[in-house]
């Protein structure tokens, strides 16, 4: 009788642990996807924002508005996050602050060779 209330603790240890698993790992899934949908990554784009206020959040609006430009302009649909030579051209990035409305206005040029795209 005590080894088979020994294999029922061990059965629903397992299973709590399983399920705390599961949790935790839709939890990372969720948490890692663009809430704005697929998305480009810009290669070098953290050399030009690093020590510069970012926001996640627009990082993530401004690759997820890439990727829709791009199938816009490329026949074949792309997939997420499937092309890797975005870059940000060399000299075109620049940030402006606007003390009245505490906003920073970013603008730059994205290269990309394998489609030979601006």
């Amino acid at each position: 009788m005590q080894h088979l209330n020994f294999r029922r603790v061990r059965l629903v240890l397992f299973c709590f642990l399983a399920l705390c698993l599961l949790i935790v790992g839709v939890f990372i899934y969720k948490v890692s996807q663009n809430p704005y949908g697929d998305q480009l990554e810009i290669k070098n784009l953290d050399k030009y924002t690093s020590g510069k206020p970012s926001d996640t959040n627009t990082l993530r609006y401004i690759q997820s508005h890439l990727y829709r430009i791009v199938n816009l302009n490329t026949p074949p649909s792309v997939k997420n996050n499937s092309i890797k030579d975005i870059l940000v051209r060399d000299s075109s990035f620049s940030q402006t602050y606007n003390p009245t409305t505490r906003v920073y206005s970013v603008n730059f040029i994205v290269d990309v060779q394998s489609l030979k795209q601006s």
